[in-house]
């Protein structure tokens, strides 16, 4: 039987140091792409006729970057969620202030930081779910699933 600090000490192991690591090089690294890519479709000319080939490449960076915390955390989903909550947070966060500096880019987009905030938690959640449900499958296909006894107390079970 769990000690009365067991789950404490679960929802403690869930926000460790790596992870939050993780989180933050991520959201640290989303924000950069952001602002790499803004500056150089905001000040750099020469490529506007190439527009659709730069946009396509920092699509391509940003999303690889994204991926970050489900690759380091896949066999953990719930680390792989704490991670990218934090990573996300602060990658909305930067996306905020770019918004501030960028008057149109709320516009451009077509996304508030918190919609962006919310769709990227959507994804993540969906990628950990999918983890959490592989593993599982995995799991039960290599018999490393044993079903619990339970007692059947017949007092109770013919009410």
């Amino acid at each position: 039987m769990d000690s009365p600090e067991a789950p404490r000490s679960r929802r403690l192991a869930l926000c460790t140091a790596s992870t939050a690591r993780t989180g933050l090089i991520t959201g640290g690294l989303l924000v950069l792409v952001m602002l790499a890519s803004l500056a150089v479709a905001n000040g750099v000319t020469a490529l506007e006729r190439f527009a659709w080939l730069r946009n396509d490449i920092c699509r391509l960076i940003f999303g690889l970057v994204m991926l970050i915390p489900v690759c380091r955390f896949l066999v953990i989903p719930r680390r792989m969620f704490a991670s990218a909550l934090i990573g996300w947070s602060v990658f909305a966060i930067g996306y905020d202030f770019a918004g501030m500096y960028f008057s149109s880019l709320f516009t451009a987009l077509g996304r508030t930081p918190f919609e962006v905030f919310v769709l990227g938690m959507i994804f993540y959640g969906v990628a950990a779910v999918l983890s959490w449900v592989a593993w599982m499958v995995l799991a039960a296909m290599h018999g490393l699933i044993v079903p619990a006894r339970r007692r059947i107390h017949l007092s109770h079970h013919h009410q």
